[in-house]
């Protein structure tokens, strides 16, 4: 696809990153595209290492994550349907994807793990679904696919 020939690059009014503005409608065809400074990208990722490395900090000086795990309610509401042990867990698994997404670029696990919890609280909100979840299955449920 062809760039706007009225496309011009600016400069952003609350700093010097380069903005691309143009008079068509590209920006309804890329909602999600924007560029930013390669310098300021860096920053980000340093931020979010910083900010995960103290979280690690705390767990490590605190094996009981006291802070944090008082903290998840605010963020995440509905973590009142874990039981004590759960929130913790889930409070240990979301310090660790967050250290990864900062120190590896892995940013695909911190959503898994909230996703994964979330569905643990969607089930134990409801007493029926919970109870049937639990309950012992029997014979063969078929095959299983497996993706890499």
């Amino acid at each position: 696809m062809k760039g706007c020939s009225k496309a011009r690059e600016s400069r952003c009014r609350f700093g010097n990153h380069p903005r691309l503005t143009s008079p068509c409608a590209a920006p309804s065809l890329f909602p999600d595209f924007y560029l930013t400074a390669a310098d300021r990208e860096d920053q980000r990722g340093e931020t979010l290492a910083t900010a995960s490395r103290l979280f690690l900090a705390l767990v490590e000086h605190d094996p009981t994550a006291r802070a944090l795990v008082v903290a998840m309610p605010e963020v995440f509401p509905w973590v009142r349907h874990l039981t004590s042990a759960e929130l913790r867990a889930f409070t240990l698994e979301l310090v660790e994807a967050l250290s990864d997404a900062a120190e590896l670029d892995v940013d695909l696990t911190t959503q898994e793990v909230i996703a994964g919890w979330r569905a643990t609280a969607r089930i134990k909100a409801d007493p029926a679904r919970y109870a049937q979840a639990r309950e012992a299955t029997r014979g063969d449920l078929g095959p299983v696919e497996v993706s890499a």
